[in-house]
Formats: C-alpha cells, structure tokens, sequence
C-alpha cells in the first residue's frame, strides 16, 4: 500500500515460520547486495512461553546497501494484530523500482521461510507446519509385545540418515509424551516412549518416527507413525517394505515367543503335557502326527516340493479337552505359538495383524480358537464376511504361510464355512476329541484321585461299563467324590469310598445319560 513518502510490503507468517526468519535473511539480502544494520544485524526472537506470543522484535533494523554507501533504505517492523506480519517500507520512487524491489524481496523471503527447514524444530506441530499437510504415515498397528522392538528396528531402517532431534507433541491434548512398561521374554522390563518422535534427514528428506498411543472405545491402540513430506511418501514406504519386518524379527525376540493374539506374552503357571490330558488313542495319535510331528518333517517337505504348512481342526463337544492342547502345545513345542479368541479378531486389520506376527516369528503355531462364532457357514446364517474372506484369503497364500501351522478348535464342525474346512489346502486334517469310555474315565479320575487313600483297589471296576463323560464331566465327578470323602471323614484321614463314587456318578449323569470327551487331570 502507498502514501505520500513510504512504500510498505508485508509478508504474512505462521507461528512456526517465525523461526525461520533470520536464517531467511541470511540466505536472500546477498543476492540483493544487502545486509542488516542495526542491533548487531541480528533477527532476534524470544520465546516467552510454548504456544504464546513469540515478539519478534525488529525496531531499528534496517536493510543497507552493502557495499557502497546510500541513502536507500529498507526499514523493518513486525505487527501482531492479525497474525505475524514482517513490514518491509522505504521511500518512494517516481519509477516504482522501490515497490517491485520490496516485492521481490518478499517473494524470495517468503519461499526460502516455506522450503528451508529450520535449524531446528521445537515440536512436532512444528515438523508438520513445515512438512504440509496430509505427512503421516500410518505404517503399523502395533501391540505390547512388538512396542520396544518396532522403535529399535525403525531407527535401525535409519542409519544412514543424520539425526536432527526428539520431538513431542505441545498442542494436541491427546497425544501427551508418556512412557509406557512393557516386558521381555526374559522377564525384563522395558520403558517405550509414546507420543514422542525422532527426527532423521537424509538429502531433501526428512523423517520423523515414533509411536502415537490413539484411545479407542475397545481400548489403547500403539500406531508405529512416519512423518514426511507427501513427495517423499513412497521413498519412505520403500524403507520400510524392504527390511523392516527382517529387523523387527531380529530384535523383537518373536521366535519361539508364545503370544496371545493381542499380542501379549504368554506365562503358564507350569509346565503341561499330555499326562494332563486323557484321548482316546487314536485322537492321540492324530494329534502327535499332525500338530507335534509336522515340524520334524521340513526337509521331507521341501524335498518332495510340498508346501510347507499345514491347517488342522480341533472339532468335539464343549470340555473334550481343545483348551487344554492348546496349552500342551504352547508348553511343548520349541516354535512361536500365537493363541488368538474371538475377541482378539474384532477387525480386518487385527485378522492382518495376527497372521503378519505368524509369518516373521515363523516356524509357528497359530491358534484360533472358537472359530464357529466367526467363520459360520453362509448357508445357515450370515456370518462375518470379513472374517470369512480374510481367513480364506490367508489360508491360499503358499509362500507367505510357509511354516505356518494353524490350527483351528470349533464345538460346532457342521457350522463352519465349508469352503474353509472342506476345500483342500486350507483345512488338511480333522481330528475329532470326542466322549470317554469307562476306561478313560478310570484313568483320569487315577491321575486325579489316585494318592488318596481307598477302600477298593482300582477304579476301572467301579465304573460302569456303559459309562460315557465328557473330560469336564470327569473332572467335575473327581471333585464330588473328593467332597463327599471330605465331609464323611471320621478321622484325619481322606479315604475314598467305592460308594462315593457311585454316589458322584448318579449326581452328575443326568438321566443316566452320559457324554463323553477328553480333558485334563
């Protein structure tokens, strides 16, 4: 805007900009042979407070001529009424060169303010002023197990890039810096930084990368995030494609972890085998061949140019002992074993999640457990179609499931999909753990009862012939026979009576109708 003596050229700033400034003026005034003068030609800034005013103050620096002397003059100021405003005025002239030299001036300034990073940032609001909009990059849902060694391989992905600074959130109310405990297999305890990111620069690129903690209405959700330029998106995908999940295998101590399917660290309270599990014999044998022996074969494998996985259905009444394998497998085998419930598979991505964890710790063991409440079959009802496709989806792949074993457990065989468990390879087995005879009964109430003291000699007499329990049926009779001696005990001494056990099988067979299965001792 003119006046009768002054031309005036203003150049509008964010907040973030301010700190660019000086570095501005430093690069653009020697192409127009300038320099400032005044208070030791210095720009300078004084934070009073984090999200206050910045004053920049200005007063008495002025732009000279550097070289010859003149009386041309460009005065400085700074306004704050409407935002940050540097006012650049000066005499003017009859040819307008003034005006188009303060015009110029501005435009430069204002492109190297916008296109040079700054010395340094001061958060990550910061970062993202200077970045532009839409430069996150949602690379990860992570969960407890893979927080520590998510940040340690990212860095890792960075090695080659400078280092610039630690970075937080100032602003955003729910994106406050923490720190957060997670634990090891070895029994250590970790602090992982949330909220909090790390700045790296390479060339023209600059990344940022950390973890964001997001509040769900199912609860805390860990997002492993990159912040850069939206040019610059697909170069830092690449990073992350080509070496990420090999270096988060490597430092996130996966292989033979045994996980839930959030996941978190499994510890059982002991040690379980099959001593604490009664089979028929064939169910048994089954079990060893298909689920324990599979690993042993690898080289037979991949010698007949067979792929290398296998699914397996656990299928049988409630209570014929699907958990309780569950738990010898995750006691037993050497490989990573990932146990997943239904509430663990609420989503697509927690379905990718799951079978991603399963592929880097592999040789592995995923579990599913109670997959008729999820994967029914369409032809009775219409189940969860995205669980439906993505399971299909995961169980075609050949090369990314190899060394995947996954195993399913179901009450409810004729109510799964069929195009999962009757298509061939997806589902390769079917083991039924179904009812006990009299003789498994017998032996499982030896392994529960067996160091009491007893009026008979063996139990298999004193059970019926025509006796048919389900395992949990059988572990409930253990525990009425073991009352009743309990409360008919005439010493110190527990002494179970043949009649106890007659009593406890009337109480607990409905009807004299048993059911039968395989259970725990």
């Amino acid at each position: 805007m003119y006046n009768a003596r002054i031309i005036e050229q203003e150049l509008t700033l964010s907040y973030f900009e301010l700190f660019n400034l000086e570095e501005a003026f430093q690069e653009v005034l020697p192409r127009y042979d300038l320099v400032l003068s005044g208070e030791n030609g210095k720009v300078r800034h004084s934070l009073e407070s984090v999200g206050g005013n910045i004053p920049v103050l200005l007063k008495g620096l002025k732009l000279k001529p550097a070289n010859q002397p003149s009386d041309m003059e460009i005065s400085l100021d700074f306004g704050t009424d409407h935002g940050y405003t540097l006012i650049m005025s000066m005499p003017s002239s009859t040819n307008n060169a003034s005006h188009k030299l303060l015009s110029s001036l501005a435009h430069d300034l204002s492109r190297v303010i916008r296109e040079t990073p700054p010395r340094r940032f001061i958060s990550v609001e910061h970062l993202e002023s200077f970045l532009g909009a839409n430069c996150e990059i949602e690379l990860l849902e992570l969960t407890d197990a893979l927080l520590w060694p998510a940040l340690q391989a990212g860095e890792k992905l960075f090695h080659d890039f400078q280092f610039l600074a630690e970075l937080s959130y100032q602003y955003d109310l729910h994106c406050k810096p923490e720190k957060m405990r997670v634990e090891s297999r070895d029994g250590r305890g970790r602090f992982v930084n949330l909220n909090i990111l790390k700045v790296f620069s390479k060339d023209e690129v600059i990344v940022a990368i950390g973890i964001k903690k997001e509040k769900a209405f199912d609860g805390n959700h860990y997002m492993l995030t990159a912040l850069t330029a939206p040019q610059h998106c697909d170069y830092i995908y690449d990073i992350y494609n080509q070496n990420f999940e090999r270096l988060l295998m490597e430092g996130a101590e996966l292989t033979g972890g045994k996980f839930t399917g959030e996941p978190r660290l499994i510890k059982l309270p002991r040690q379980i085998d099959f001593c604490d599990l009664v089979l028929d014999e064939q169910a048994e044998a089954l079990v060893r061949r298909e689920i324990f022996r599979f690993f042993e074969l690898e080289t037979h494998y991949r010698l007949a140019g067979l792929p290398y996985k296998r699914g397996v259905v656990l299928y049988g009444p409630p209570g014929t002992g699907k958990t309780t394998l569950a738990k010898i497998i995750l006691s037993q085998v050497e490989q990573t074993v990932i146990w997943a419930r239904p509430c663990d598979l609420v989503s697509r991505d927690a379905m990718e999640r799951l079978f991603w964890l399963a592929r880097v710790a592999r040789p592995s063991v995923l579990i599913l457990e109670d997959v008729d409440l999820y994967l029914e079959d369409r032809n009775y009802h219409r189940g969860n179609d995205f669980a439906l496709a993505d399971i299909m989806a995961r169980l075609d792949g050949l090369e990314e499931n190899d060394g995947v074993l996954v195993i399913m457990s179901t009450n409810r065989l004729e109510m799964l999909e069929q195009a999962i468990v009757d298509r061939p390879g997806r589902i390769d087995s079917k083991i039924y753990l179904g009812e006990l005879g009299a003789d498994k009964v017998a032996l499982l109430l030896e392994k529960r009862l067996g160091k009491f003291p007893r009026d008979f000699k063996d139990f298999a007499p004193v059970i019926p012939a025509r006796t048919r329990l389900t395992g949990a049926m059988t572990v409930e009779l253990c525990t009425l026979v073991l009352k009743m001696a309990v409360e008919n005990s005439q010493s110190d001494e527990i002494l179970i009576k043949q009649q106890h056990i007659k009593d406890a099988l009337q109480e607990i067979e409905p009807a004299n109708r048993q059911i039968v299965v395989g259970f725990t001792a």
